[in-house]
């Protein structure tokens, strides 16, 4: 039973962090959002992370949709930046 829960907080917590790909092409299409949540995601994925790593049994279902976390939260900040420094090239670009 504690398998087809982890699973399933798995598949939502995965769900939960591809919501941000929206923003994502918002950014690359020259309007930005904020760096904030992004950022707090960062910390709160990465300190989730530690803590799945550090127990005696290392828990891959907290581990993996918190390190995919990270990686959507970065490419978010990095877009928001890029999204305000190139508006007019993001223009260009059509998604």
């Amino acid at each position: 039973m504690i398998d087809i829960v982890g699973w399933i907080a798995v598949i939502l917590a995965i769900i939960m962090f591809f919501t941000f790909v929206d923003q994502i092409r918002l950014n690359l299409n020259g309007q930005p959002g904020s760096w904030v949540v992004p950022i707090g995601m960062i910390l709160n994925c990465s300190a989730w992370c530690t803590y799945a790593m550090l127990l005696p049994i290392r828990d891959w279902y907290i581990f993996s949709p918190n390190f995919l976390g990270i990686i959507i939260s970065i490419v978010n900040v990095v877009t928001v930046f890029w999204g305000r420094e190139n508006t007019s090239l993001c223009k260009k670009i059509s998604f």
